[in-house]
């Protein structure tokens, strides 16, 4: 179990003037919320202190997005139920007095699995392509108990693609790249 904090690099086209609303956007601001990860983890043994990691879980994000307009502020919801699917290698230290570190790195790929039927025609919507592709780095904490490991975790997910569609939106050419980026925060339970 995960909370993740998910925000988005954004690069944008300020100011922009909208024909069919008559005003021009001055500024967007992007406010990210607390979004929950559930998972199950497969490991795979390599070496004495590598392992193989196989994450697959989901993810529920939202960020509202502010546009500040020349007479009005609009906020805008971007709520998404990823599939992720990480493919990691850990790195772990000997043990220390029942405990070990690690860091952990590799790569994801993600899918967006919620509906899109409302988002499809509503020009007032954020629109993102349902696939990306990210860069994953963390680090942790294994901590043996007599019947349980309890590892805390924290990783850093950095995407590469541009997961933007400006197809049938206001303001659509008022952002010229979106990538994700999020920080988990995990408790996993071994």
């Amino acid at each position: 179990m995960a909370l993740n904090f998910t925000d988005m690099n954004t690069r944008t086209r300020l100011p922009l003037y909208e024909p069919a609303l008559k005003q021009t956007l001055y500024k967007i601001e992007i406010q990210s919320r607390v979004g929950i990860t559930l998972g199950l983890i497969s490991n795979i043994k390599l070496a004495r202190n590598f392992d193989f990691r196989f994450i697959p879980c989901v993810a529920i994000q939202q960020r509202n997005y502010s546009y500040y307009m020349t007479d009005s502020i609009s906020t805008r919801r971007l709520e998404a139920a990823y599939l992720d699917l990480p493919f990691l290698v850990r790195m772990k230290s000997n043990f220390y007095k029942n405990k070990r570190v690690y860091v952990i790195t590799g790569f994801k790929f993600s899918a967006n699995v919620s509906s899109n039927k409302k988002v499809r025609n509503n020009q007032n919507l954020i629109k993102t392509n349902p696939l990306d592709f990210c860069i994953e780095l963390g680090a942790g904490v294994d901590l043996y108990g007599e019947r349980i490991k309890l590892c805390p975790e924290i990783r850093y997910s950095l995407g590469v693609l541009n997961i933007y569609n400006p197809n049938n939106t206001y303001f659509g050419g008022a952002v010229s790249r979106l990538s994700s980026q999020m920080i988990t925060l995990s408790l996993n339970f071994e």
